[in-house]
């Protein structure tokens, strides 16, 4: 079942990246393998913002989840579980995370340095 999963995000990717009509488009925001199309004189903007709103997030846990859809391909679903776990027992120890419960508490907004 892993597998089949795995073979058709391929299956889907491949017809994003040939995909230029607006069908096409469509088809691919539907299967949520990419959330917005835009123009192509507006991607340079639009990645600047998307870079800065995610500076300005949790980054250590950005990363964490960054190296667990890497893994995602290659770890069996128990492996990826305890992966899952350790990920998330490294990034609630930050000092990012006990800001974030913090400001939850306070009902702040949080704010993130990277540690």
């Amino acid at each position: 079942m892993e597998e089949l999963a795995r073979e058709d995000i391929r299956f889907h990717i491949a017809i994003m990246t040939a995909g230029k009509n607006d069908l096409m488009k469509k088809e691919i925001l539907r299967l949520h393998l990419i959330n917005r199309v835009v123009a192509p004189e507006a991607l340079a903007d639009e990645a600047w913002e998307l870079a800065s709103r995610l500076a300005q997030g949790p980054t250590l846990a950005f990363g964490e989840l960054k190296n667990l859809l890497i893994a995602s391909a290659t770890e069996t679903l128990e492996s990826q579980l305890e992966n899952e776990a350790r990920a998330m027992a490294r990034v609630t120890r930050t000092e990012d995370a006990w800001n974030a419960m913090q400001a939850v508490l306070a009902k702040q907004k949080a704010t993130f340095k990277g540690r």
